[in-house]
C-alpha cells in the first residue's frame, strides 16, 4: 500500500502537471497570450524598473536660439562622430545635431509604451524634431526617384538616413543617422515648416523683413539680384511644401512668383509702356522693398512711379526674371519636398519612438 508521503507527492506533481496545462491551453488563445506577457512584463519592470520607462525629446523641450551649440569651438568632434551601430545610438546622432536641450527634459522619464519591448531602449520624440534634425543635416546630392525612396523602409535624404518601421497603427519606430551640415534656430526652423522660402540663409531683416513677406516677391527678386549664383549655396536640399496655394508642386514658390508676375504686369507694363530704359547703380534693398509692398498703385501715381523707378526698369525685369527661374530649377525635382519624400500623413498620427541599433 503507498505511503502516505509517496500519495502527497503524486498529487502535488499532478498538480504541476495540471497547472501546467492549464498555463499552456491559456497561451494558446490570444486573450490568454496577452495576459501572460502583461503578466511578464510587470514582474520584469517591478525587478527592473528602467525597462519600463523611456526618455523624451519634444519639440517644445528645445531651447529659444541655435538648436545646436558647440561647449568648445575649438575641441575638434563636438558634432563630427559617425554613427556608430550600438546601444542609445541616438546620443550621437539626434543629440549630437540639436544639443540645445531644457536641462529638466534630458532627464524626464515616462512609462513606455505597452507596445515596445521592454529589453530595447527608446527615445520618445515629436515630428518637428525629426523635421529639424533633417534639415541640419541633409547635403545637396544625387536623388533616387520618388517612387524608389518612398517604397523603401530605409530613406536616404541627401546623407541624411531614416529608417521607418511601422509597429502599428499609432507607433513608429525610427532610426536616424546624420553629421551636422548646418545650424539653425529653433525659430528657423519653425518657420521654414510654416511655409517660408527653403532659403540656407534666413532671409529674416533682408528678403523677408516683415511678417507676411514669405508670401510676396521681395525674396524671389533677391535671389535674381545674386551674382554669382550657385543653386546648392542658395536653396536648402529639401523643403516643406506646406502652403495652400492652387493645388500644385512648388506652392511656397509659386505663391510668391505669381505675385512678381502680376506686379509687372499691373504695376511695371502699364508705367513704362512705350519709354525707353535707362541704367543706373543698381539699387538692391529698394528692388526688395517694392516687390514687398503693395501689388498695385493708382493711376494718379504712374507718372511719379515711373520717373522714380526708369533708372532700374533693366533691372527690375532681370532680378524678376531670372530670380523666378532659379526658384523653378530648384523646386522642378519632386524629391526635395518632405511631403513626398516621408509618409507624412502615418508621421503626423502616430507616436515616434527612436530605436538604437
Amino acid at each position: 500500500m503507498p505511503s502516505e508521503n509517496f500519495l502527497s507527492s503524486l498529487s502535488a506533481y499532478s498538480g504541476v502537471i495540471a497547472s501546467s496545462i492549464a498555463f499552456g491551453a491559456l497561451a494558446l488563445t490570444d486573450r490568454g497570450g496577452r495576459l501572460l506577457s502583461s503578466t511578464g512584463r510587470r514582474a520584469r519592470v517591478a525587478i527592473q524598473p528602467g525597462d519600463g520607462t523611456c526618455g523624451t525629446r519634444f519639440w517644445s523641450d528645445a531651447l529659444d536660439g541655435p538648436l545646436h551649440q558647440c561647449g568648445n569651438p575649438w575641441q575638434p568632434g563636438c558634432h563630427g562622430k559617425p554613427h556608430v551601430p550600438g546601444s542609445r545610438c541616438w546620443e550621437v546622432t539626434l543629440e549630437g545635431v540639436i544639443n540645445h536641450w531644457d536641462p529638466q527634459a534630458l532627464t524626464r522619464l515616462e512609462v513606455k509604451s505597452q507596445t515596445l519591448p521592454v529589453a530595447r531602449q527608446f527615445l520618445h520624440v515629436d515630428l518637428k524634431v525629426i523635421l529639424g534634425f533633417i534639415f541640419m543635416t541633409a547635403k545637396h546630392g544625387r536623388w533616387q526617384p520618388e517612387g524608389n525612396r518612398i517604397a523603401r523602409s530605409t530613406l536616404d535624404i541627401g546623407s541624411a538616413k531614416i529608417n521607418i518601421q511601422k509597429m502599428g497603427p499609432d507607433l513608429v519606430l525610427l532610426h536616424l543617422e546624420g553629421q551636422l551640415e548646418r545650424t539653425y534656430t529653433k525659430d528657423y526652423v519653425h518657420r521654414l515648416l510654416d511655409g517660408y522660402p527653403p532659403l540656407l540663409k534666413d532671409p529674416g531683416n533682408d528678403s523677408v523683413v516683415k511678417k507676411g513677406d514669405e508670401k510676396r516677391g521681395g525674396w524671389i527678386v533677391a535671389i535674381g539680384l545674386v551674382w554669382p549664383y550657385e543653386k546648392k549655396e542658395m536653396f536648402l536640399p529639401v523643403y516643406s511644401d506646406c502652403v495652400e496655394y492652387k493645388g500644385r508642386r512648388g506652392r511656397v514658390f509659386w505663391r510668391s512668383m505669381d505675385r512678381v508676375r502680376h506686379m509687372l504686369v499691373d504695376i511695371w507694363a502699364k508705367a513704362f509702356a512705350a519709354d525707353p530704359t535707362a541704367k543706373r547703380d543698381i539699387d538692391r534693398a529698394n528692388i526688395i522693398d517694392h516687390f514687398n509692398g503693395p501689388p498695385l498703385i493708382p493711376a494718379s501715381q504712374e507718372a511719379q512711379f515711373r520717373a522714380e523707378w526708369a533708372p532700374l526698369l533693366p533691372y527690375v525685369l532681370l532680378a524678376a526674371v531670372r530670380g523666378s527661374t532659379r526658384c523653378i530649377a530648384y523646386f522642378k525635382n519632386p524629391g526635395r519636398e518632405l511631403e513626398h519624400i516621408l509618409p507624412m500623413d502615418l508621421l503626423k498620427s502616430a507616436d515616434l519612438y527612436l530605436r538604437d541599433c
